[in-house]
């Protein structure tokens, strides 16, 4: 919620193309009544939203609840509607609190997909598995751009970005890709300067939407799955 009151790295309103935005998604939610055509969800149930509301076959979330996905309420309201999909039923008698269900759906279950990708890459007879393309970048205010990286598990190959000539011809040589980190000269981010200095944040934004550019280029338009 931080990262949307604050519009950083995104400016959620702006990408949604709404003025107004209720936000929120982690959650523990109670179902008012349940869609003619749900199955095995009914009035009363209890469960915790599962805010991932789009997934293709190559990337494992893009769009979120009360987040980035167009038309969806996040669970600041004191109603929302969602898709049957996201709701994960709890189990009738839980020795955790409903709140503790409530940061676990945000906490451990947007992580899953790094640990099963990690998981498969410790594993020797699983290394050639095929698996989700993913797509990293290393984005917002505190921006190393040596850090946009995609390619199917296995076999990674990895954006870095670097200062030097010679080593992104090593980096050539070694078939990964490279992002010359000197089109992005005025990367570094210094908070106090950001917030006192106009020519530093005016020349601060033009790097980092040189370095989004590049990013979306690189990406086909689908950004970075991941953010760190």
């Amino acid at each position: 919620m931080t990262h949307s009151l604050q519009r950083r790295p995104i400016d959620i309103c702006g990408q949604r193309r709404e003025r107004r935005v209720v936000i929120g998604n982690g959650s523990v939610l109670r179902v008012l009544r349940a869609g003619a055509d749900v199955r095995g969800i009914h009035e009363g149930a209890v469960g915790i939203l599962m805010a991932v509301t789009c997934r293709t076959s190559s990337v494992t979330q893009i769009l979120v609840q009360g987040y980035d996905a167009p038309g969806t309420v996040g669970v600041l309201a004191k109603r929302t509607k969602i898709a049957a999909r996201n709701f994960l039923p709890l189990p009738l008698e839980s020795q955790h609190r409903l709140e503790q269900w409530a940061a676990f759906s945000v906490r451990y279950l947007t992580a899953w997909s790094n640990y099963q990708r990690g998981a498969r890459r410790l594993s020797p007879a699983d290394r050639r598995a095929p698996g989700p393309r993913a797509v990293r970048a290393r984005l917002g205010r505190r921006l190393d751009p040596r850090g946009a990286r995609a390619g199917p598990a296995g076999r990674q190959p990895h954006r870095d970005g670097d200062r030097q000539p010679q080593r992104l011809a090593e980096l050539d040589r070694s078939g990964i890709g490279g992002i010359d980190r000197r089109a992005f000269a005025d990367i570094e981010f210094d908070e106090s300067r950001y917030h006192g200095d106009p020519g530093y944040r005016e020349a601060y934004r033009a790097s980092e939407q040189a370095f989004l550019a590049t990013v979306r280029d690189f990406t086909g338009g689908r950004g970075a799955a991941i953010v760190f």
